[in-house]
């Protein structure tokens, strides 16, 4: 996608959905598992198909509504101050 020195973008899909139980019925425990894109989405700062993934775990019903198997997000990776 795009790369300059304050950082990338990369394009990464949904690979996983893992929901685990929870006690509390207002929260979810949902696992989120993405993968980066095998095709020319990446190519600005990858020569070859990436490797690797992103997991979260998302306890907000409304946030794991966002997710659906295969679909593809761009993910910014921009320099901060350390934490």
């Amino acid at each position: 996608m795009e790369k300059d020195e304050n950082g990338l973008r990369a394009k990464f899909w949904v690979e996983r959905i893992n929901h685990y139980h929870t006690d509390e019925p207002e929260m979810a425990c949902v696992k989120i598992t993405l993968k980066p894109t095998q095709d020319d989405s990446n190519a600005d700062w990858s020569h070859f198909p990436p490797m690797g993934e992103i997991s979260l775990t998302i306890t907000r019903p409304a946030a794991v509504e966002q997710f659906q198997l295969g679909r593809a997000f761009t993910v910014d990776l921009t320099p901060t101050n350390a934490v």
